[in-house]
């Protein structure tokens, strides 16, 4: 007969687990050979587990560069005048109302 103590104790371990979100990291390389000897590197750790394993060539994904740009360089003494045709919305309710 099994005991109720080991029960639970199997029952809350699961619990746990499930309610544990996996760690994802997203990774841009500045080359595509960096990117293929990094994934060499991370298959051969895998490989060194043993058992089976399969790998799926998934392609590129899409990436977006949130990276701070460096300010572009100030011209002096090129100044663009407005273009006075176009006004802002803003603007033009202020003026009718």
């Amino acid at each position: 007969q099994t005991d109720i103590n080991e029960l639970a104790n199997k029952f809350n371990a699961v619990r746990q687990n499930a309610n544990q979100n996996p760690e994802v990291h997203f990774v841009k390389y500045r080359t595509p050979e960096d990117a293929a000897n990094a994934q060499r590197a991370i298959q051969s750790q895998y490989d060194n587990l043993g058992g089976s394993s399969q790998s799926i060539n998934g392609g590129v994904a899409k990436a977006l560069n949130f990276a701070s740009r460096a300010p572009a360089p100030v011209r002096v003494g090129q100044v663009q005048v407005p273009n006075s045709d176009y006004l802002p919305a803003s603007i033009i309710n202020r003026l009718r109302h």
